[in-house]
């Protein structure tokens, strides 16, 4: 919020000034911790309501992003009784909080979710989790400088966080099943970034994001500003491009676009699409059209969209992870 207020302030600064002036949208922009709930109050490696997935319950969540609000009905009958476990991983100095979410002796799909912008665990995490805990397990892990974990909020940090946490599913995780990781908005570069450090990916959710950051910072810029001032992101920014980074990525990919999306026009997602169908990759793009940028799991097509590109994942994937895994007992043995 105060980055949007910071931008705001800038656009009204060079219109003032008149002439077309070229703006630099910085880390502050994207990366923005803490926007939720009270910064003095401890987290705790917890998350709210997460007592729903030991004693699944009716729920209703309300959320907001940029003016835009949803309702998330949580529905007892749609959860499965799972076990939480929150850890902490260690690189160099910093911890890196994560929570598992799963059903035990289970053959289930794995999914590594990375949240928005301003999304933590404690805030966000029940609410990303009910999106998939009924056909999945989940993963998801706090960015550097939000909820519980350390360091500082920028890409810099985020490459290396992610890091981390692919050597941990590649070691602890991924050969038990099928893989996949699921982005929303900012997460969907996080995502792309994750895709490459991983040892194998069976599928790949984007929900309302954009192909780069060039893209995004058109985007930030209001109609009414767009005769006096251009956006450009920052250096350290401009190296997050979804084509380029998952040109080479075999995983199908399933992109969810929202007609009524504020924060990232519905426009940004059907060209990443268009992007990556013509890099080659197999993508499938469905549009919702009564969402906005954080209500498609809201949507009455929502679960059977992801029901069925997931289930059409299992087969393959199941028979891939057990046989990589056979291949490595056979390597092991005397």
């Amino acid at each position: 919020m105060w980055a949007y207020i910071r931008l705001v302030s800038a656009l009204l600064c060079a219109i003032l000034l008149c002439g077309c002036k070229t703006i630099t949208l910085d880390e502050s922009f994207v990366f923005q911790p803490g926007q939720f709930g009270d910064p003095d109050d401890p987290r705790l490696t917890k998350m709210k309501y997460e007592q729903v997935f030991s004693t699944p319950t009716d729920l209703t969540i309300d959320v907001w992003a940029d003016g835009q609000t949803a309702q998330h009905h949580i529905r007892s009958r749609d959860f499965v009784k799972t076990k939480l476990m929150h850890e902490a991983l260690r690189y160099g100095e910093d911890v890196l909080a994560i929570t598992r979410i799963e059903r035990p002796g289970t053959a289930r799909p794995l999914i590594v979710h990375c949240g928005g912008n301003a999304s933590d665990r404690y805030e966000s995490g029940t609410l990303y989790a009910q999106k998939m805990i009924a056909y999945a397990d989940v993963v998801m892990f706090d960015y550097p400088g939000y909820g519980d974990s350390t360091g500082r909020a920028n890409a810099t940090s985020l490459r290396a966080a992610n890091q981390t946490l692919a050597n941990y599913v590649n070691r602890e995780l991924s050969a038990r099943q099928p893989l996949l990781l699921w982005g929303h908005s900012l997460g969907g570069f996080v995502c792309a970034d994750m895709a490459a450090r991983l040892n194998r990916v069976d599928g790949i959710i984007l929900e309302t994001t954009a192909t780069n950051a060039q893209d995004v910072s058109k985007a930030v810029i209001p109609w009414f500003a767009k005769l006096f001032i251009r956006a450009r992101p920052a250096e350290s920014l401009q190296a997050y491009d979804m084509v380029e980074t998952l040109k080479t990525e075999t995983a199908p990919i399933l992109i969810l676009g929202a007609q009524k999306d504020k924060t990232l026009p519905v426009e940004l997602s059907r060209k990443l699409a268009a992007g990556l169908q013509a890099a080659g990759r197999d993508v499938t793009y469905v549009e919702f059209p009564n969402a906005n940028h954080i209500s498609v799991p809201t949507q009455d097509n929502f679960l059977p969209t992801l029901t069925g590109f997931v289930s059409g994942l299992n087969k393959q994937a199941f028979s891939q992870a057990l046989g990589q895994a056979e291949l490595r007992s056979a390597a092991l043995r005397p």
